[in-house]
């Protein structure tokens, strides 16, 4: 049965064979939460391990540094949801994709404006979030293209959407589409079709773990073919 434990050091159990996942501790909603109970990803770790009681679950929170580290040292078996495009494809193992993240313009649904390429957003002023990294819009950035509003989390950027102090703003779509609906921002915004940056969700496993990969692969093909993955999408974001 997974486990959440907040208060430990090491990634360790007193069972060998135990999986010791690690995750952001402020959570990923909504794929998982900050105490590990909620999400999509949750369910499906839940509904994998009641199919695959051979892989007991064990979560483990902490920052995105020490998670990091962690699989460095082998004091971690699996990192929560990862992508092979910001990880070292060579150090570890990845599951096939369980979902696509795209990273999108948000805009207010009356007052909608195309957005095909950056040039679309010169001259209008887009709200980010300090810290996080928008590769392809920097270059823009830097040249003043693109005029910014920094913030520090993401119900500040809804608030100025709402307010027209900006014109729109980047978010992950999924991630953006909870939080309006957690926040009370629902239909009152709109994201462009085409995305700025799209990525793969895996799960990232030590090398020494294929068996896990392997199960897991198999798992999420028949969680595709079943509508179970589309089921958690429609429970959370849709």
């Amino acid at each position: 049965m997974i486990s959440c434990i907040a208060a430990v050091v090491l990634c360790t159990s007193a069972f060998a064979e135990d999986i010791c996942v690690v995750y952001a501790e402020k959570g990923y909603m909504p794929y998982y939460s900050a105490d590990a109970t909620r999400g999509m990803y949750i369910e499906f770790l839940k509904k994998f391990e009641k199919h695959h009681p051979q892989f007991p679950f064990v979560l483990k929170p902490y920052s995105r540094k020490r998670m990091t580290l962690m699989m460095q040292n082998g004091d971690a078996h699996v990192f929560a949801l990862n992508s092979p495009a910001f990880a070292d494809t060579k150090a570890y193992l990845f599951t096939e994709t369980i979902w696509k993240e795209t990273s999108v313009i948000f805009m207010r649904t009356n007052d909608l404006f195309l957005f095909k390429e950056p040039s679309n957003l010169f001259g209008k002023r887009l709200g980010i979030i300090l810290g996080n990294k928008y590769p392809a819009l920097e270059r823009y950035f830097q040249s003043k293209d693109i005029e910014t509003h920094d913030v520090v989390s993401s119900v500040q950027l809804f608030k100025l959407l709402r307010s027209k102090r900006i014109k729109a703003f980047v978010g992950d779509k999924y991630v953006t589409l909870y939080r309006l609906k957690q926040e009370g921002f629902e239909g009152q915004f709109e994201y462009a079709s085409t995305p700025l940056f799209e990525f793969d969700l895996t799960i990232q496993v030590q090398k020494t773990h294929q068996p896990l990969v392997d199960a897991m692969n198999r798992f999420i093909q028949e969680s595709k073919d079943n509508g179970f993955l589309y089921s958690l999408e429609e429970k959370y974001v849709q």
